[in-house]
């Protein structure tokens, strides 16, 4: 459950970053549809975590009953929820998502003649960063560097 829900919330993350060499139309129908199926996988994943954490401090509670009354029916909500996500995971338009994933996976509209401009504006701006960092070593200017080092790993 978890991987599933941190893959649902990373990729559209990852077709953001891309979104230069991707086709932008396919990719944002792409990450509303990640957007929908994380949203399922999150209700249950929330109610799991907060159950842990609840499970973990509730020994220093005074009224045993009241807690396994409140834990019985956060139970039955991640129940509901799991038989949900069950359905969402069997719709078929949980299937389009998968077979526009394996379709979209091995053929990105990639090319050097994109990338090498891009990549090269990023290394230029980072050098500039570093260059402005020797003048003036302030944490400000350092952290001005990493996040353009960040924008480069993006290119």
């Amino acid at each position: 459950m978890h991987q599933a829900r941190v893959a649902t919330r990373r990729l559209p993350s990852d077709l953001r970053a891309f979104r230069a060499v991707l086709d932008s139309d396919s990719t944002k129908a792409l990450r509303a549809e990640l957007d929908w199926l994380g949203l399922g996988l999150g209700e249950v994943r929330d109610r799991e975590v907060l159950s842990a954490r609840l499970r973990g401090q509730s020994k220093d509670l005074s009224d045993p009953l009241g807690v396994e009354l409140a834990f019985s029916v956060l139970a039955g909500e991640i129940r509901s929820l799991r038989d949900e996500l069950s359905d969402l995971m069997r719709s078929a338009r949980s299937f389009r998502l998968v077979d526009t994933l394996v379709q979209a996976a091995p053929s990105p509209r990639l090319g050097a003649e994109l990338l090498r401009p891009r990549v090269d504006r990023a290394w230029k701006r980072l050098r500039r960063a570093v260059r402005a960092t020797r003048a003036d070593p302030a944490s400000q200017m350092q952290h001005a560097v990493r996040i353009e080092a960040k924008r480069v790993r993006y290119q």
